[in-house]
């Protein structure tokens, strides 16, 4: 299943996918807490804010800021059937899976 995912923030978006399975926390060999896929999950990615209006520059100077679409941005590929309430379906994505 590939979802695309909208979130508040990233923090916002690992405390779900945790929740959810699709993330869990696991130990590495220095004993470090960190987070990592489940079984069951082949990606995520995390693509962040997205830009809406790019800035505007002349002169190496920022005339105009750029302007992002609202929300942390997140494609999820797993073999977990999942209800998300925070699915998308963007009309030009910036991401796809292959």
């Amino acid at each position: 299943m590939i979802y695309k995912l909208i979130y508040q923030d990233q923090d916002t978006a690992v405390t779900d996918l945790l929740q959810k399975g699709v993330l869990i926390n696991t130990t590495d060999l220095q004993g470090n807490e960190v987070v990592s896929y489940s079984q069951s999950t082949h990606a995520v990615v995390h693509i962040g804010l997205i830009v809406d209006t790019p800035a505007v520059v002349e002169d190496m100077k920022v005339i105009k800021e750029a302007t992002y679409l609202k929300g942390w941005h997140v494609d999820v590929m797993t073999d977990l059937e999942i209800e998300f309430d925070n699915a998308i379906t963007p009309n030009n994505p910036k991401h796809v899976f292959a």
